[in-house]
């Protein structure tokens, strides 16, 4: 039986959930087959290409009128994001497993799907800060949206894709989509290890895990499953922690999209990349936007002078 892997991204992030599909391919156990699903609008011929070489997916094309007046809450997520809350509709059976284009898959996921969810609709981990999210929406707890494991059939039964939809733009929601994710299915889910959602930020943070919790946490992080950069941050940026950088960029080559490395919302040639040392990343770390020119010269975006 193939597992049903879905992410849901556009033009702009196809690259990044490329590097995240051949995370996960590479580190699946050889009996493990995966079935692959893209759900998005607009995705050039080109990507697509891309992507059916690296690993046959089924395209799950979105009707605009059904996000028509998705409100994104903040500048780093998109449209996109709402996506997952059609694709376990639209298959109406069997189980799905959502991964958000900004993660590492660092184990064979088979574990993951044999998890009973015990009669609820989806499986999800209890977000680091859940007593701000359930503060903000009145839940009893809040979890990250980042990875979800759907029972489809118990979510096209339940109409839920309507019912959060119509949540959607509540004008209270910080971040649209999770906000009424959570709202919705606050007695309809069942919290997973935090090893399949380790959210990772570029600084140190003080979460609201506790005691076991963060505990459980920090061993989340050394040893994940599906490892989450949540945040404005990403390891693609220049800035990112050099360390971490280097994990993630042993997945971009063989995803189609090596010849390229995309920060921000610029290409920017791989071997260029690999010439920044680590003086310049303490000055990075203090612009908000890189700008990188065809010689592999670093300027802050904001007054385009040289780094």
């Amino acid at each position: 039986m193939k597992l049903r892997i879905c992410y849901c991204t556009d033009e702009t992030y196809i690259p990044y959930a490329a590097v995240s599909i051949n995370s996960a391919l590479r580190t699946k156990n050889p009996d493990t087959e995966y079935e692959f699903i893209i759900a998005s609008r607009h995705l050039s011929n080109e990507s697509k290409e891309r992507l059916k070489d690296l690993c046959n997916p089924e395209f799950i094309d979105i009707n605009k009128e059904d996000f028509e007046n998705f409100r994104c809450g903040v500048h780093y997520i998109s449209e996109a994001a709402a996506y997952r809350l059609y694709v376990p509709h639209f298959l109406k059976k069997g189980k799905l497993l959502y991964i958000d284009c900004d993660t590492l898959i660092q184990e064979d996921l088979t574990n993951l799907f044999k998890t009973d969810l015990k009669g609820n609709c989806i499986g999800a981990v209890l977000d680091c800060n859940y007593k701000t999210g359930r503060k903000r929406t009145g839940t009893i707890n809040y979890f990250n949206s980042g990875v979800i494991f759907f029972d489809c059939k118990k979510w096209y039964d339940n109409n839920y894709f309507e019912k959060v939809r119509a949540e959607l733009n509540n004008p209270v929601n910080t971040l649209p989509d999770q906000d009424a994710l959570n709202r919705v299915m606050a007695h309809d889910v069942l919290y997973l290890p935090l090893k399949y959602n380790a959210m990772r930020f570029q600084t140190p943070r003080k979460f609201d895990y506790v005691n076991e919790m963060l505990t459980e946490y920090n061993h989340a992080l050394k040893n994940p499953v599906i490892k989450h950069y949540i945040s404005k941050h990403k390891p693609w940026h220049v800035s990112y922690d050099e360390k971490e950088r280097e994990i993630y960029l042993r997945y971009i080559e063989g995803t189609g999209f090596d010849k390229t490395y995309y920060y921000t919302d610029l290409h920017v040639n791989i071997g260029q990349d690999k010439q920044v040392n680590s003086p310049v990343y303490d000055k990075l770390n203090k612009v908000s936007h890189i700008y990188i020119d065809d010689k592999g010269t670093l300027f802050n975006g904001d007054t385009m002078q040289r780094i």
